[in-house]
């Protein structure tokens, strides 16, 4: 026998399942979530937004990791009826997971201003704190996650604004 085969002779299929079962263990699939809340001025014109992007991937034991993750802040300057909004300040944290991997948890946050919306002595702040919390497909659907959301604004005409949230699906 050459050497080849006395080592392919030393394998079981006790082994060989072992194996199998850490390849399985590694399998994973890949999701992409996002979530954007906008500001509307009073005609529906947006003239801030705050989008978080959360990738992450679910192995076969239902265990998430994140993958990456971003924050995008967006002020319109000029906005279509030439307002100029822009953003003051912006953050995000480290995606964290909870204690058995089984949701990510994802937030940001982003101020934004404004000193022409009517007067320009008078200022317009706006601000967007907001969450994505991913899940395993177990709970619902694959690649899904819930979302939260608090605005905060204040200053000239601030009671006039409204939002929009869009989502990834």
């Amino acid at each position: 026998m050459n050497r080849v085969d006395e080592k392919s002779q030393n394998v079981s299929n006790k082994d060989i399942d072992s194996l199998n079962g850490g390849i399985k263990a590694l399998a994973a699939n890949y999701y992409t979530g996002w979530f954007k809340i906008t500001t509307l001025d009073p005609v529906r014109v947006p003239v801030n937004a705050t989008k978080l992007t959360l990738k992450w991937k679910e192995y076969e034991d239902g265990t998430l990791e994140d993958t990456s993750h971003s924050i995008s802040p967006w002020a319109a300057n000029p906005s279509k009826f030439d307002t100029h909004w822009f953003v003051d300040d912006y953050d995000d944290s480290t995606p964290d997971a909870n204690t058995d991997s089984s949701e990510i948890t994802y937030t940001g946050w982003a101020d934004y201003y404004n000193d022409d919306f009517g007067d320009d002595e008078w200022r317009t702040y706006v601000s967007h704190s907001i969450k994505m919390t991913a899940l395993q497909k177990d709970v619902g659907c694959a690649g899904c996650f819930d979302y939260s959301y608090k605005t905060d604004e204040s200053g000239e005409s601030s009671s006039l604004l409204n939002y929009t949230i869009t989502t990834s699906y």
